[in-house]
């Protein structure tokens, strides 16, 4: 992230994207994903911050992974009694597409038990959400932003670089002098297309901006 960030907008995915936006600074954190059920992973976790502990939290996750791996009915009771919510209300996000981002649970994916103290002070409400796929998201912003993290979405969407440099043109004009466009091509994917050239990047020979490629991660950042 830029060191300045006011305020963030990131993929939901599994909801660790923009807790850790909330965690190196971003004091306003907006988020985007094509499934619905994206938004109920994330509120979830914001709303374990606030009532669990840590190794709580660790236990809930590895529900949130036993759920996705098909041990439905147990995996569903547990969640709600944890959170002291509906069964119906986990029942309802119960699908294959939905349930499939929570992936393996790791310490990699946990925040530390001084990070986990920290996000218990500064997440205390649902993220903002854009319930829309990444083409259409740039005509739903209402904001500027000083970090917008696309993660490998472009990976998942296979999109050619003519269009994936299409999107990245529509979320340009909502970035904050100084603020980035950061999106990665991670190598563990068996799909993986090869980072965006500099030439075909939209900021080509523009002295506004800067192309920054570091390994599988690349930043567009705005200059003036």
């Amino acid at each position: 992230m830029p060191k300045k960030c006011n305020r963030a907008l990131t993929v939901a995915a599994s909801g660790n994207h923009p807790l850790f936006a909330s965690l190196f600074g971003a004091k306003y954190v907006d988020t985007f994903d094509i499934t619905f059920n994206a938004k109920c992973i994330m509120d979830i976790k914001t709303t374990a911050l606030n009532c669990m502990n840590r190794d709580e939290y660790t236990s809930l996750l590895q529900d949130l992974c036993d759920l996705s791996k098909g041990d439905c009915v147990l995996s569903e009771q547990k969640i709600a009694k944890k959170l002291s919510i509906p069964t119906e209300d986990i029942d309802f996000m119960n699908t294959k597409s939905g349930l499939c981002i929570i992936g393996t649970l790791d310490k990699y994916r946990l925040p530390t038990a001084l990070e986990y103290k920290k996000l218990q002070k500064i997440v205390k409400k649902p993220y903002q959400f854009f319930h829309t796929d990444i083409q259409s998201l740039g005509r739903k912003l209402t904001e500027s932003y000083d970090f917008i993290h696309l993660s490998n979405i472009f990976e998942h969407m296979q999109v050619s670089q003519k269009q994936q440099s299409k999107i990245i043109i529509s979320l340009m004009e909502h970035v904050n002098v100084g603020g980035w466009i950061l999106f990665q091509h991670l190598i563990w994917k068996p799909w993986k297309r090869p980072p965006i050239p500099e030439k075909l990047c939209p900021t080509h020979g523009d002295t506004d901006w800067r192309f920054v490629q570091i390994d599988m991660i690349s930043i567009i950042e705005r200059l003036r």
